[in-house]
């Protein structure tokens, strides 16, 4: 953003009233909230596009419990092996 415009805003903020000001300060907020929610829609659209998820959960989802089993098979820990390979 230039400076003059910068200067131009803070002369509008310091000629409010106090009332007016909190007015504005919502708004800002509200304005600065749509934005971060049409950029994270945006990205989560473009993960569904390449492929890289099959879908966005949903704030349900992510409260349910999840019925998480692990995977058991014969052998050492994975954790282990991964260990083994990186020295």
């Amino acid at each position: 953003m230039p400076s003059a415009t910068r200067e131009r805003l803070r002369e509008l903020i310091d000629a409010l009233p106090d009332g007016d000001l909190e007015m504005a300060q919502a708004a800002l907020e509200r304005l600065l909230a749509e934005d971060e929610t049409s950029r994270t829609a945006t990205y989560h659209q473009r993960l569904l596009e390449l492929g890289v998820v099959r879908r966005i959960p949903t704030t349900e989802d992510m409260r349910r419990p999840r019925d998480f089993q692990p995977v058991r098979f014969d052998g050492e820990p994975l954790s282990e092996t991964i260990i083994k390979e990186r020295r």
